[in-house]
Parts: structure tokens; sequence; C-alpha cells
């Protein structure tokens, strides 16, 4: 019999699992859920792919119809470019914080953290770019200190790398080691824009 922990566990994993498969692309927009197929797929209990759902409902990636199903969401682009306006306004104040705590170190690591961006552009590997690209904002995300920012942005991003397609020129580098520098400055007008010129070149067609 699991435990209460290992049942928690399990169910973050396979929403981990469904999470990954939308984001994949394998789960489309407007896509259908059933909850009996996911649940022979995965090989767990229908009551365990219910609650994983219930998981990724608050991020956007799913909506419940009553008396009708489970859906991948299929965002318009208002919805989008809303998204998109939330995120900017919350990364920047993650930065605005995170730039008042971080010590030379982190920022240190910080700028560690572009290299692999640099690394998979170069070799034309968008996926670990793109991964790389998320390890670096989530950096800064966690060095705000607040657990608050960090599931609210978490939420209003899961959208954006789900269901927008980015565009096929490598990522700048330069413009995150702008925001960098920035931060460093501790210059709030700077920190604003450097987030505001990256954030709107990622997502050129929501600005």
């Amino acid at each position: 019999m699991r435990t209460a922990s290992a049942e928690e566990s399990l169910k973050f994993e396979v929403a981990q699992k469904i999470r990954a498969s939308i984001y994949s692309g394998e789960f489309k927009p407007g896509q259908p859920l059933r909850e009996l197929a996911l649940a022979k797929e995965l090989l767990v209990s229908q009551a365990v792919v219910r609650e994983a759902l219930t998981h990724l409902e608050p991020m956007g990636l799913i909506r419940r119809v009553p008396n009708k199903g489970t859906y991948v969401t299929n965002p318009t682009h208002d919805e989008m470019r809303d998204r998109l306006r939330m995120r900017i306004l919350i990364e920047e104040i993650i930065c605005l914080d995170a730039s008042k705590l971080m010590s030379t170190e982190e920022f240190a690591e910080a700028h560690a953290l572009i290299d692999p961006i640099d690394s998979a552009a170069q070799s034309g590997d968008s996926k670990s770019m793109l991964d790389a690209d998320s390890a670096f904002h989530r950096y800064l995300w966690l060095k705000s200190g607040s657990p608050v920012l960090n599931r609210t942005i978490e939420q209003v991003n899961a959208p954006l790398v789900a269901f927008y397609t980015p565009s096929n020129q490598p990522q700048d580098s330069k413009e995150l080691r702008n925001i960098l520098a920035a931060m460093e400055s501790k210059d709030e007008t700077r920190i604003r824009a450097a987030v505001r010129q990256h954030l709107g070149s990622v997502f050129p067609t929501l600005k």
C-alpha cells in the first residue's frame, strides 16, 4: 500500500509526463484527454490521472468542460498576449528583487548558465537551447527569494512555452547578458528595459 507521500509523488510524476507530452506537441491544442486511456498508457489508476490533470489546470495547459471532458488548452492570440504582458511585469519584479539579493558568486553562476545557450545555438540544437534558456530564467526566479512569485510566473509562463511557436532565429545571448549587467548595476530603469527587450524579442508576434 502506498503512503500519502508516495501517492503525491506518483501524481506529480504523471502530471509531469502529461505536461511533457503537451510541450512536445504529442498532445495538440484542443485535443481531448481521456482519463481511462491515459491511465492504461501510464499504468496508473484513473484517479491518479484525474488528480494529475487537476495540477495542470491552474497552469492553463488543460481545460475541463462540464459534462463533456478534459481538453488540451487551445489559447487565443489575445490570451497568449495577456500572458506575455503578465510574465514581463512579474519578471521585472523578480529581477529587481534578485538584483538586491544575489552575491557576486551567484551572478557568476548566472553568467555561466548562458554558455550552454550559445553552444546549443551554434550546433542548431533548438531543444537544448530552449532548455538552457529556461534554466537561466528559473535560476533568476529562484534568486528572487519569493515562492509566491515563482509559482505565479510558472503558471503564467506554461502556455507560452507549450503553445507559442518560437522563431527559427537563434537565441541572442547578448540580451540575457544585458539583463545580468542591468541587475548588477542595481538600476531599476535598466533592469525593466532589459527584461522587456528580451521577452519582446522572444515572443515578437505577441507584443
